[in-house]
């Protein structure tokens, strides 16, 4: 947590005799104890603090503060100046609301000191109006840091009509929140809502929410608050007027490991000698046309993944002859040099707006896609895939019910011609032997036959399952009594189907051994029979075949009939049809709007293109004519479909039918989108400069999504031609939000992405070009962080990205008197 600052604003280091309270009478005598102030100075410094404010109750003890803060100072802490006042109810004054002020340590503390005491004369009691409050305060900068559910009556939750003009001095000084949970917050807005205008209500849930020590031990804090700032009071103004992106709890804060903490340029070819301390958070990268920011994140691109950059807008395509590799060092938060083998994974931030001009005026599907909304048509293809399998089994149905039909005819001819025959020859001789065999033996045979294989397949696709099943319970680590039952039961399951299986082929063995004893009977007695009366031997095969054909004849009528029963004429589900099909990957960016499913045949033309190997406009073999189908076919009704597949089977089709039909020729659908009302409408409705908004919050947060948490992103002027509205509140918050948990590297010119998506550190590109040379670049920080953290460079940058403080200031106060119109 290098880049953080663990703070406490509010200590009275147990000087209770410091504090002159509301009790205390005025010109009551205030010491300050050194000594203990010293000891909690160690306590701190053990803690981890390394910016503390003494604010005593309604005293500022300058001289005890200045040898207070030496002794900070050796401790490596930044002590600043303060007291903790009691602010009159304007409507009841019976009441009071404690506030902290910390001060410029730099301001003229004495005076302060004196106009303090002197308006606690003036009153008589230790207290301040907000008025004296205002006055004390106008020629200086100081940080108010206002009680919230603290202390019951005297935080703004027992005093909530002091709420919306308190709050509203947040124009002229940073106010801030002090309560000892982030979620006290939560609650202080149900107290004081009803006091705050809606403009008040949006600033208030984003201020900034710190906790203090108060007058407990610097160890006993539960959720202390970090800034994400240096230890200085200029860090502090900043980032208490940034809010709560600048002031976070200790269990919001996600620790780093890696990221590059520092950037070394070695100086030679179009290059001098430049050292960057970076931030793992955001990084702006400013500077006029041509000063080399887009060079700075080809720089870590090359180094980070070996690969220049390949979204940017700057001009320069070919960085060879500016720089070389060897020259450029970036080292960790441990100060060990990183390279492209550290594994990094670069995200490259696309120009949004050429982006998605293109996509709107070519090919909308390229944008689609690149959203994560491409269209996952599986089913759909599943489903026409079914369809056709379903009505190729009707074809072999059709064709299976007409052979069984045809050999029924075959063995009804040959069973009139056996008993034909048997009429014309009767032949009694009580030398012959009359010996025919059953046919129902071979048919018990077949029936075991099927009853075997279907053990067989069993035991392999229960193996399969069952083990499959082990492989689950195994991987996800489930209980080893729970892995022994199913390995028990699997043993069990395939034993008894094995058992089985022993058994059928058992049965069939037996069974074939009497089929074949009746077939040698029946050898034996034909022979015998021919010895004796080759008539009646003739009349005794005719019997069997009789029998045979006779059995065979009842057996394909019953085939027949039977499939004929069960034959399913196959349909598209229509429902089935429309939930068919979804986005690529799951989001709530957007939704599909079935608009209309189309399942019909409407024409001959329509035919010909669904069904293009099977039909013609003049029949052939195997093709059916296009002429003859009632149109239109729908295809989700049986009695269409039945006529249709008549057609076909007529036409000698009888398998092997294949169908066309696209999805975009079935489904109409729209997509639409989520827009910044939350409200869904169709793509078609929104301009390129909408689709910004929506494709560049998404695009961000599926890119990194995909990649590790070893992510830095580079960003290339991506305000190019966007709306100013569209980078504060889209891509400015993005990035706010994105640093969090991601190092980001950002080139531009905007000032709105410096200023209001907080940059943690500005690094100022400058090409100083000579005569004697084409490019002479380098490098230095500018930043709110840290050690950068001073009001003199404020006025630098202000000047590179926003045409200096003054313009600023002129444009402020024109916007400011058209709001107050």
């Amino acid at each position: 947590m290098d880049e953080y600052t663990k703070l406490s604003i509010h200590n009275h280091f147990n000087n209770k005799s410091a504090d002159l309270t509301i009790d205390r009478p005025i010109g009551s005598e205030a010491k300050f104890d050194l000594q203990a102030g010293y000891d909690q100075i160690k306590e701190a410094k053990s803690a981890g603090y390394q910016l503390l404010a003494q604010t005593n109750s309604n005293n500022l003890d300058v001289a005890a503060y200045l040898l207070m803060r030496k002794m900070a100072a050796l401790h490596g802490i930044e002590l600043l100046p303060g007291v903790e006042l009691n602010l009159l109810n304007w409507t009841d004054e019976s009441k009071v609301l404690h506030i902290v002020i910390v001060l410029d340590p730099n301001s003229q503390l004495l005076s302060f000191s004196k106009n303090l005491n002197s308006n606690f004369i003036v009153n008589g009691r230790y207290a301040l109006t907000i008025n004296q409050l205002c006055e004390l305060l106008c020629d200086r900068r100081a940080v108010i840091c206002v009680h919230g559910l603290k202390q019951d009556d005297r935080g703004l939750a027992g005093n909530p009509p002091m709420a919306q003009e308190l709050l509203s001095m947040n124009t002229y000084f940073p106010v801030a929140i002090e309560d000892n949970r982030s979620f006290h917050k939560l609650s202080l807005e149900q107290h004081i809502k009803d006091f705050l205008t809606e403009e008040q209500v949006d600033w208030f849930e984003a201020a900034a929410d710190i906790s203090s020590v108060d007058r407990s031990t610097f160890d006993g804090l539960v959720s202390p608050t970090y800034m994400w700032a240096g230890a200085s009071f200029d860090d502090l103004f900043y980032s208490v007027l940034m809010g709560d992106c600048r002031m976070v709890r200790k269990e919001d804060i996600v620790n780093r490991v890696s990221y590059v903490s520092r950037i070394v340029i070695e100086g030679g070819m179009g290059l001098r000698h430049s050292e960057i301390s970076c931030s793992q958070g955001l990084n702006c990268v400013i500077g006029p046309s041509g000063s080399g920011k887009t060079l700075l994140l080809d720089i870590l691109s090359a180094k980070l993944r070996n690969a220049h950059l390949s979204e940017q807008i700057s001009s320069v395509a070919d960085y060879d002859n500016i720089y070389d590799s060897y020259q450029v060092h970036l080292y960790g938060p441990s100060g060990e040099e990183i390279d492209a083998s550290d594994g990094f994974e670069v995200v490259e931030g696309e120009n949004l707006y050429n982006k998605v001009i293109k996509a709107y005026s070519s090919e909308k599907s390229e944008l689609i896609n690149d959203m994560g909304l491409g269209i996952n048509s599986h089913d759909f293809t599943k489903l026409v895939t079914n369809f056709t399998v379903s009505m190729n089994s009707y074809l072999a149905d059709l064709a299976r019910a007409d052979k069984a039909r045809a050999n029924a005819g075959d063995a009804l001819a040959q069973a009139k011609s056996a008993a034909r025959f048997l009429a014309a020859n009767e032949v009694k001789s009580a030398d012959t032997i009359s010996y025919n065999l059953n046919p129902s033996d071979a048919a018990a045979i077949s029936e075991l036959d099927i009853k075997i294989q279907n053990c067989t397949n069993g035991i392999k696709t229960a193996t399969e399952y069952f083990n499959k099943l082990i492989n689950i319970a195994s991987k996800n680590a489930l209980s080893h009594g729970l892995q022994t039952q199913l390995i028990q039961l699997r043993d069990s399951f395939l034993l008894e189907l094995e058992t089985k299986a022993i058994n059928l082929k058992s049965i069939r063995l037996a069974k074939t051994l009497d089929k074949r004893k009746r077939e040698l009977i029946y050898e034996a007695v034909q022979t015998y029979n021919g010895k004796v009366s080759g008539q009646f031997q003739q009349v005794n095969q005719k019997k069997q075949v009789l029998i045979d054909k006779l059995s065979e004849l009842a057996s394909n009528l019953l085939e027949a009939k039977k499939t004929e029963l069960c034959l399913l004429v196959p349909v598209i589900d229509k429902e089935a049809a429309t939930r068919s099909i979804s986005f690529v990957s799951e989001n709530d960016i957007a939704r599909l709007k079935i608009e209309d499913v189309r399942l019909s045949i409407n024409d001959e033309s329509r035919m010909r293109e669904v069904f293009p190997s099977h039909v013609r406009t003049r029949a052939t073999n195997g093709k059916a004519k296009v002429g003859e189908f009632s149109y239109p076919l729908d295809l989700t009704s049986q009695a269409s479909n039945k006529s249709m597949l008549e057609l076909f089977y007529k036409a000698g089709i009888k398998n092997g039918l294949v169908m066309n039909l696209p999805l975009e020729d079935v489904i109409e659908y729209a997509i639409e989108l989520r827009d910044m009302t939350n409200r869904y409408r169709s793509i078609e409705e929104y301009s390129a400069g909408m689709l910004s908004k929506i494709y560049v919050s998404y695009f961000l947060d599926r890119t990194i999504q995909k990649e590790g948490s070893n992510t830095i992103v580079l960003y290339d002027q991506p305000e190019s031609n966007m709306e100013k509205e569209f980078l504060l509140r889209t891509l400015g918050d993005k990035l706010k939000e994105l640093r969090k948990t991601h190092q980001i590297f950002v080139a531009t010119h905007e000032p709105l992405l410096v200023v209001n998506a907080d940059a943690n550190e500005i690094i100022l590109a400058n090409n100083d070009k000579r005569i004697d040379a084409t490019n002479c670049i380098s490098y230095e920080n500018r930043s709110f962080v840290g050690a950068h953290g001073k009001r003199q460079l404020v006025e630098s940058v202000a000047s590179l990205i926003d045409g200096g403080t003054d313009a600023v200031k002129r444009r402020s106060t024109i916007y400011e008197g058209m709001i107050h119109r």
